[in-house]
């Protein structure tokens, strides 16, 4: 259960995806959901994710981790306890 996924859309909504499983920028299709991925050349591709399947197979692992800027910030507006020890 927990290593699979299924995409559920409401049938009369407009969305992206054609009746072809094309790419409808202007939402002329139904709804669903589009996995996009950038290539070493910086160009965007635009894959439709099917109905269901493995988590796996969309997760993708990280090239890169920074801490966020505003990390300062948000650990000030949250102080924590003192760990006794």
């Amino acid at each position: 259960e927990g290593e699979r996924y299924r995409v559920f859309t409401l049938g009369d909504k407009e969305g992206s995806v054609l009746e072809d499983g094309g790419l409808s920028r202007e939402r002329g299709g139904k709804p669903g959901v589009w996995l996009k991925s950038v290539g070493s050349d910086g160009e965007v591709t635009e894959a439709l994710v099917p109905q269901s399947g493995l988590l796996s197979d969309l997760l993708r692992p990280a090239t890169e981790i920074v801490e966020d800027p505003r990390a300062d910030e948000g650990r000030r507006a949250n102080p924590q306890p003192a760990a006794e020890g």
